[in-house]
């Protein structure tokens, strides 16, 4: 006989799912939450951003470091510029980006489900939440989350714009695709792959007629026109503010690295391959092939997993017709052409987009599929975990023990703007005195003189004060030194 499910069964399962479900999501809170701090691990383009979000405050126009060249795309240091009016901006800063990681893993819930199942969004966006990089990339005050923030939801918002019935959600749709689009090229130019892809699919779905050519051509232009727009509006201002230097643009980058494109793309893919391997195996965050070795044993690894994230996704494009799957040949191939290694930067935004083009061979594990799912997630987690405590316990200290002391020697030397050396502080010890001063330091490696041009040195106490300065002021284990004129 076979066996009878009750509407009672069905009802117990779903609140058991929807349980589930909840308690998944309140861990991911708390996961996040756990790592808000007052308190900041820099780096360059961070100090970067963090300049240009002050100088909005300032009355004398954008600037990086004092420099009205900004080189960095404006969008994320204008959306977190008014934290820096507050007092405990970095505590601020903390507890907004755990807001957009939680956006975010909202965005790419709902963007999995609606494409694939619930099975396939709760794994992915567990996946995603479990990631060193999303971790880390969380912590680290760059663009990289927003990014990913206003990509999903643009996405879904082009989805909309697509399906919509009503005219007036047709316009409502389009409008808030071309802000979210816009918002996403204005923090980082690659994102403009996703207003490309939105195209391409509202062209090829009125090729089919599923959709009319009127509403294709309205959701194109929504997507690209006003980031297109923007974009060429910050490379002229770019190029402007560059003058003869224009080595320091963006657009002179990309069109060197054109200059020798077979080369280029050979080391870029290199790059880029090595990426998604330490995105997707756990314990591999931190392992680098070498330059140019496709024999490497790494690559090993990586390139048969590319080859199925690859095949995955073109199975999952030709049925999903969905605006981001379809950005993924454009943006993957700017960044094989750009000519920089970031570790998994470039694409952390994109790591839902590559978990699901696993999905087409991980659903045909045809026994324990959950019990692998979960060691994935739990692999990860755990390797997130350790380079929290880690880095938690390493630059927490350090910054408590020596920012009260830059800060205070930085109020000194902000009574006179002439170049600032560095001679021997922490990598980290060098951002944050740079923020802290608002300009370029420079930095003086062991047995070096300071650049003649230089009026202020900073060193540690210990060091060998150079013949001609004079210690100005001395803070916690550094002192500050005036060249004598």
């Amino acid at each position: 006989m076979p066996e009878d499910v009750s509407p009672s069964r069905h009802m117990d399962r779903r609140h058991l799912a929807g349980a589930f479900r909840l308690g998944l999501a309140l861990a991911v809170i708390l996961l996040l939450a756990m790592q808000i701090r007052d308190w900041w691990n820099p780096t360059t383009d961070a100090v970067s951003y963090f300049s240009i979000a002050r100088s909005v405050w300032s009355g004398r126009g954008l600037t990086n470091l004092g420099d009205r060249r900004l080189h960095f795309a404006p969008g994320y240091p204008l959306l977190i510029c008014p934290l820096f009016l507050l007092p405990h901006p970095f505590l601020w800063l903390s507890i907004a980006r755990c807001v957009f990681a939680l956006a975010a893993l909202v965005a790419v819930y709902r963007w999995v489900r609606e494409m694939l199942s619930e099975y396939a969004a709760v794994f992915v966006t567990a996946a995603t939440a479990c990631n060193i990089s999303f971790w880390f990339y969380y912590r680290t005050p760059l663009s990289d989350l927003p990014m990913m923030l206003w990509m999903f939801w643009a996405a879904l918002a082009a989805r909309r714009a697509l399906a919509a019935r009503a005219a007036a959600g047709v316009t409502g749709w389009c409008a808030g695709a071309a802000v979210l689009v816009a918002a996403a090229s204005a923090t980082r130019q690659a994102a403009l792959a996703v207003g490309v892809g939105a195209t391409a699919v509202a062209v090829h779905e009125a090729v089919a007629r599923r959709v009319s050519w009127r509403r294709a051509l309205l959701t194109a232009a929504a997507m690209l026109l006003p980031a297109a727009l923007g974009l060429a509006a910050l490379a002229y201002y770019d190029g402007a503010m560059a003058g003869s230097d224009l080595n320091q643009t963006y657009v002179t980058k990309l069109q060197s690295a054109l200059a020798a494109p077979l080369a280029q793309i050979a080391v870029g893919l290199h790059l880029r391959v090595a990426d998604v391997g330490r995105l997707l195996i756990p314990g591999t965050w931190s392992s680098y092939a070498r330059p140019g070795q496709w024999l490497d044993p790494n690559m090993l690894v990586d390139l048969p997993l590319v080859m199925l994230v690859a095949a995955g996704w073109w199975k999952l494009a030709r049925r999903a017709r969905d605006p981001l799957l379809w950005s993924m040949p454009l943006y993957v191939g700017l960044y094989v052409l750009w000519p920089y290694d970031q570790g998994t930067r470039f694409f952390m935004p994109i790591l839902p987009v590559l978990l699901v083009s696993c999905w087409p061979w991980l659903r045909r594990i045809p026994r324990g599929r959950g019990a692998i799912l979960v060691g994935i997630c739990v692999a990860h987690l755990l390797v997130a975990g350790v380079r929290w405590v880690i880095e938690t316990r390493r630059d927490g200290a350090e910054y408590r023990r020596d920012w009260p002391a830059l800060a205070a020697l930085a109020e000194v030397a902000a009574g006179e703007r002439a170049p600032i050396a560095d001679g021997g502080l922490s990598s980290n010890g060098h951002l944050w005195f740079e923020y802290l001063v608002d300009r370029r330091v420079a930095a003086v490696r062991p047995g070096e003189s300071a650049p003649a041009e230089a009026g202020w040195l900073i060193q540690p106490e210990s060091g060998v004060r150079p013949a001609k300065c004079v210690v100005v002021a001395q803070r916690g284990g550094y002192r500050l030194l005036r060249r004598k004129p």
